[in-house]
This record gives structure tokens, C-alpha cells and sequence, in this order.
């Protein structure tokens, strides 16, 4: 599959040159509003969807989510294409899986996810229970699988942690400057920001679940970042009503019965809820290809499958043409590549509809050249193309 094209075209001595004005844009919040748009997302956004390369650290409901991802992708294999490394087969309500190890001691400073697998493949979510030691080994955990255990580019392109319903006294300032570190650090993995899950009721802590959750929004909203708001899909039951309560005079959402095992006291998801969270998922996810935070022409989700980096304009697959008079019969194209990815060129003689590309010149690893004969009188259009 094509990550993303970039044409040229000319006849032999004029070149057509594509000027792209910056501009710089919001992120994707997936919430009440748009959780379920992946259901009418169109089919060859899905077929990209499912080439991403996942990773999640969670607890619980973390788990329920992952259960959620295998569900629906078993309704429909076509449309839901991710798939869980090392499934372990179990979707009833406690299953909390873990198909990547931890490596290190929990609560430790060298708590992680182990480094396994070597390789990753198209469409897989690896995902690691990592349990539930304090909050801010939490941040420790997910900041060494990303840093010390390589959960990153080119390993991965999309990566993201969740907190739990437990965490209510977690710093969201420490959570978004550690989540922005990362991200400065590996400009070429995305970071998804996730709000905090609630419980049902008017109290247990989720005045601070509120104000964690209050906070990662504005933080997002202002800094152009992606956020799946769990919370809020939570709070929005079935028939479309808002769960709230008044505390302090501020309005506070709280979790909807429908989507709970029970109303007492454990807040994890029952079915329904791990439907919609996963449909919120793959709702981000087939976001990511309309979305262009840099305004560089092309999309976060294609600048991922490509290797190049969805928040800078000054990063994008580009083609250099060398003569560019074209006296010479040979012609040579060249590109900058990036790890792990497969580069083509493909020529066709005019551009229609129904245009019939040529079989590929060059369909190498890492390649970033190619060289080719042209005929000095003829037109020719070539196309360059990365996949992962």
C-alpha cells in the first residue's frame, strides 16, 4: 500500500513545481460527539488505519478497551483490521490480557515494557498490563518502554498510556509535560493524550478525576495534541444524556451505568463500554488521516506510515529532480528516506482517471535514489511512493 504520493510531472524541460503554505492546525479530540465515526469512515481510510503500528501501557481498563479492540474486530475484519499481539483469546468482562511483557520491578525507576518483540509487523496493537503501582511509576514505566525498551519509531508509529479510575490524585501537569518531552524527543512517534476514567457516583474521588481530566483537555486543545477522551465517552449514556453532578458549584461528569459492570463500586466496562471505546480508537485512529497539524499538504496519519514527522512542515516525502533541464538523457531522482521504510518510483505516460502505472523502477528498503533514461521529446509522469 501506498503511504502517500507526490507527483511530478512535465514534459521533457518544464518542471511543475508544489508550493505548500505552512499553517498549522487543532489536533483530534475523539469524544461523545465523534466516538462512533469509524463506523462510516471510508474503506480505504480503514485500509491505512490498519497499517499502523501500535503501543499501550493500561491497567484494567486498559484491558477492557483491548478486549473491545478484539470484539470488534471480529465483527468485521474489513472495516477493523487492527489485530493484539499474543491474544490470549479471553474476551469475557475481567480480562486485562498483557501480550508484552514487563520488564524491570513495578514501582521501581527501571519498571518498563520488555523490549519484545524484535519486530513488529502492519496493523498490531502491542499492549502491556502494567498494573497498578503508584501514578508516578506509571509515568516511569511508559517513559522507559518508550526510551529504554524502543517502544517508538521505527519500531512503533502510534504509542499511548492510560491512567485509571484509581489515579485520581495523578499530577496532569507532570502527565502532559512528560508526554510532551517524549514528543519533542521522537518527533517521528505520535503520542496520543487520554483523559482519565471515571466512576458512577457524585463522590470517590472524581471531584480530582474532573480536574485531572479538565486540564489534559485545555492542555490539548492549546497545544495542537491528539486526545481520545475517554472520560467524556464515558459520561454520555446511550440515549445521549450527560451524566453530571454539582460539586462546588462546578458542573463534574460522571460515568454512565451503560457502560458498567455494576453500579457499586467497579468501574470497569461491561460489553457496551468496550464497544465504544474501541470504536473511539479506531475513530482517532482513521482521524489521523484527514488531520494536518503541520499544514505541510499531508496527513498525520500518512507522515506516519511514511517516517517523517506529523508536527513539523519542514518534514514531508519529497522528490528532487536532477538535470532540471533535462538535456541529459539520464535523469535522476532522488529523496530523503527514513528507517524501515520501502521506497518505489513508478512512471506512467499521461494522467487520466484510470491512469496505468508502470511496474515499479525502484521497490527497495532505505532507497533514495533512482536513475532513469528518458526521451528527450516524450512526457512522462512519475510517481514516488513509501510503505512501511
Amino acid at each position: 500500500m501506498h503511504a502517500f504520493t507526490r507527483f511530478r510531472s512535465w514534459k521533457w524541460g518544464a518542471v511543475l513545481a508544489v508550493i505548500l503554505a505552512s499553517r498549522s492546525v487543532p489536533g483530534v479530540t475523539i469524544d461523545h460527539a465523534n466516538g462512533s465515526a469509524a463506523t462510516n469512515a471510508a474503506l480505504s481510510i480503514m485500509a491505512k488505519v490498519g497499517q499502523l503500528r501500535w503501543f499501550f501501557t493500561h491497567a484494567s481498563v486498559g484491558g477492557n478497551i483491548i478486549t473491545g479492540m478484539n470484539v470488534l474486530h471480529g465483527t468485521d475484519t474489513n472495516r477493523y483490521r487492527l489485530t493484539i499481539y499474543n491474544y490470549d483469546g479471553d474476551n469475557s468482562d475481567g480480562a486485562y490480557h498483557g501480550g508484552v511483557e514487563t520488564a524491570g520491578s513495578e514501582g521501581d525507576v527501571d519498571y518498563r515494557a520488555a523490549a519484545g518483540p524484535a519486530r513488529t509487523t502492519n496493523g498490531v496493537i502491542h499492549e502491556c498490563m502494567r498494573g497498578n503501582p503508584d501514578w508516578s511509576n506509571k509515568l516511569v514505566c511508559f517513559s522507559n518502554s518508550v526510551a529504554v525498551s524502543g517502544w517508538r519509531f521505527p519500531k512503533v508509529n502510534v504509542v499511548m498510556d492510560k491512567f485509571c479510575w484509581i489515579d485520581p490524585y495523578a499530577d496532569p501537569t507532570n502527565y502532559c509535560a512528560l508526554i510532551s518531552a517524549l514528543e519533542s524527543q521522537y518527533p517521528e512517534t505520535l503520542f496520543i493524550y487520554l483523559t482519565m476514567p471515571l466512576s458512577g457516583l457524585n463522590f470517590d474521588e472524581n471531584d480530582e478525576r474532573n480536574s485531572f481530566n479538565r486540564y489534559v483537555r485545555s492542555f490539548c486543545s492549546a497545544n495542537s495534541k491528539h486526545l481520545l477522551d475517554v472520560a467524556d465517552l464515558e459520561a454520555w449514556n446511550l440515549a445521549g444524556v450527560q451524566q453530571t453532578y454539582l460539586s462546588g458549584g462546578v458542573t463534574n461528569q460522571k460515568m454512565s451505568f451503560d457502560y458498567s459492570l455494576d453500579t457499586g463500586g467497579d468501574w470497569h466496562l461491561n460489553a457496551t463500554g468496550r464497544r465504544r471505546m474501541a470504536l473511539g480508537w479506531y475513530s482517532l485512529a482513521a482521524a489521523l488521516f484527514t488531520a494536518d497539524r503541520d499544514g505541510d499538504g499531508i496527513t498525520d496519519g500518512d507522515e506516519l506510515l511514511a517516517g517523517t514527522r506529523p508536527a513539523s512542515s519542514n518534514s514531508a516525502l519529497q522528490i528532487q529532480i536532477s538535470p532540471s533541464s533535462f538535456a541529459s538523457s539520464n535523469v535522476v531522482f532522488t529523496w530523503t528516506s527514513s528507517s524501515g521504510r520501502y521506497y518505489s518510483v513508478q512512471r506512467a505516460t499521461g494522467l487520466v482517471a484510470d491512469v496505468n502505472w508502470s511496474n515499479r523502477l525502484a521497490d527497495r528498503l532505505g532507497a533514495n535514489s533512482y536513475t532513469d533514461t528518458v526521451d528527450a521529446v516524450a512526457q512522462g509522469f512519475y510517481r514516488l511512493s513509501v510503505r512501511q
